[in-house]
């Protein structure tokens, strides 16, 4: 009895350990599996597109078994698959590169797809002379790829040869007939011609095979424009959503505007673009030259000459801006004094912006940088206007403390705003008065970011806002 009962106890054991090693022979392979699923392309029109949480977590597993396993080459391409998908192109193209450079055995089907992958990569990164060199490269094992022959379209027309693009693309478009992304880069092709009637054409042909993206959308809307067609606003008020192509298509509405001496409209959306913070220098400055000349327009001379000079400040030399501010004269001083020391709490908050706006941009190193306001409150020791100052580089954070005085400021108003410079940890702190500091004050900011703006220090930039 005893002896059935070892036997017994011994088989159990044993059944239990071929369960316990089933469990985890299936809990690895379904954990392998989910490391190498294939990532679904963010923006692609799937009722099963994972959110961008989805990916991250992936990102980190495959991260983990190619610690164990770095020849693991196929995580590794699928690791820069999802780098695409969460907007990562530059850590993609690093991985996507270390596969082709190190895997042996590839054919050359495995080649076309992940040099196609490199290409786009370069491509969403703007760089068009690498991304045409992988092109070139898949259509020497395969001259009639599709995705590299498109691309390679793509690089030719974003690289100033529109003319070979646009021949590439008519070879293509009669094989491809409901391929959208042909019909739209023949659009930008024709757009770059000045054939604007064939752009929209195209376009129009595009939209009917998927809905237009916002490259399509702004240069369809522009072409409309330059085609004077009645559809042109709608199209470029879409691309105004759009955070690459946004600040161009407020720019062309407010030139529209301005066409139909609808001033206050344009002026609008010149503002919009100006305010963008993907809007490029040449775009900026010609956006408040043309605010300054609708704001004449509407003899609202003092919007006019703050346009002018922010125009000069970043340029003074553009156009005759310089001109233009010596005719009209700048604002009277006195009366921005009398504002600071004494107006009412709607026009002091109103000019301790503007004095914010025009000291954060003009003491930025970079050109093209633009500040905005996050916080404007009165303080304990005056009031208070926190902002970003954001350039192509970078940003930087500013606090500003305005102190209502014509005496002696002591260090306690600049302790106050160094507290809070250190608590919200910000870059650059400015302390503005209409009186002076005390040596203790100037002592205590000597090696921190810190200015002091005494008088004559405000009193000269009042003179320019």
């Amino acid at each position: 009895m005893s002896l059935t009962i070892i036997i017994l106890f011994v088989a159990v054991i044993a059944l239990l350990s071929v369960a316990v090693i089933i469990f985890i022979a299936m809990f690895r392979s379904q954990r392998q599996k989910m490391l190498l699923t294939k990532p679904e392309p963010i923006g692609t029109e799937t009722k099963n597109a994972k959110p961008k949480d989805d990916y991250y977590i992936q990102i980190a597993q495959i991260k983990r078994l190619l610690n164990q396993n770095p020849e693991a080459f196929d995580s590794r391409e699928q690791l820069g698959d999802c780098y695409v998908a969460v907007g990562n192109n530059q850590s993609a193209l690093k991985e996507y590169i270390t596969v082709l450079d190190r895997q042996t055995n590839m054919t050359d089907g495995d080649k076309i797809r992940l040099m196609n992958k490199i290409a786009q990569a370069y491509i969403d990164v703007g760089n068009f002379t690498e991304a045409q060199k992988f092109c070139r490269l898949v259509r020497q094992i395969d001259p009639k790829d599709l995705q590299a022959t498109t691309n390679l379209a793509v690089t030719l027309l974003k690289t100033g040869e529109v003319e070979k693009g646009l021949v590439i693309l008519k070879k293509i478009q009669p094989l491809h007939p409901t391929d959208a992304r042909i019909a739209k880069y023949m659009g930008i092709a024709h757009y770059l011609n000045k054939s604007y009637t064939s752009a929209v054409s195209c376009f129009t042909y595009s939209d009917k095979l998927r809905p237009l993206d916002g490259e399509s959308l702004f240069y369809n809307g522009v072409s409309m424009l330059m085609s004077d067609s009645s559809q042109a606003v709608y199209y470029l008020e879409q691309a105004a959503k759009d955070p690459v192509y946004g600040a161009e298509a407020h720019y062309f509405l407010g030139k529209h505007y301005r066409g139909k001496n609808d001033y206050k409209q344009s002026n609008h959306h010149f503002a919009a673009a100006a305010a963008d913070k993907n809007v490029k220098a040449p775009l900026y400055l010609d956006a408040y030259y043309t605010m300054g000349l609708n704001y004449a327009e509407m003899n609202d001379i003092a919007n006019a000459v703050r346009c002018w000079q922010a125009v000069s400040a970043k340029k003074p030399d553009y156009q005759d801006v310089a001109q233009k501010l010596q005719v009209m004269g700048s604002r009277n001083s006195s009366d921005n004094m009398k504002i600071f020391i004494a107006g009412t709490p709607t026009q002091f908050a109103d000019l301790c912006k503007r004095f914010a706006v025009f000291y954060a941009e003009t003491d930025a190193a970079m050109f093209d940088s633009h500040f905005t306001v996050d916080q404007a409150y009165n303080g304990d020791a005056g009031y208070v206007i926190t902002g970003q100052c954001r350039s192509d580089t970078g940003k930087e954070s500013y606090i500003f403390l305005f102190v209502r005085e014509t005496g002696t400021i002591g260090d306690v108003y600049v302790r106050s705003v160094h507290k809070q410079m250190k608590d919200s940890k910000i870059d650059k702190a400015v302390c503005v008065t209409c009186g002076t500091f005390s040596d203790v004050a100037k002592d205590f900011v000597s090696a921190r970011m810190i200015s002091l703006l005494d008088k004559d220090d405000t009193n000269a930039i009042l003179q320019k806002i």
